[in-house]
């Protein structure tokens, strides 16, 4: 029983790893680089940051999906879109605190 469920559940198990993993290595790279290297950097980064975030993440994330079409790796793609403010600003403030 637990085979068939990991089994039914794998293609929403891979959107979910690769959507955070390349969330969260391209969002603390930009919140890194951004916090280290302070001035017209940060205000550039952060600026992308707040207009992505300005946004409601299901409409983007249907906005793009419409876009560009449906797929595994689209969607993950996208998902992924979507963490990378959120961990940026996160990496930001750590950097900026220590």
């Amino acid at each position: 029983m637990f085979s068939r469920t990991i089994w039914g559940a794998r293609v929403s198990l891979m959107v979910g790893l690769v959507s955070i993993l390349v969330g969260f290595l391209i969002g603390g790279v930009v919140g890194v680089v951004s916090g280290y290297r302070r001035g017209f950097i940060d205000r550039t980064l952060s600026f992308i940051v707040f207009v992505i975030l300005s946004f409601p993440s299901l409409v983007l994330f249907l906005l793009i999906i419409s876009i560009v079409g449906q797929g595994l790796w689209v969607v993950s793609l996208t998902l992924s879109v979507l963490v990378v403010p959120s961990v940026a600003r996160l990496g930001r403030a750590i950097t900026i605190a220590f």
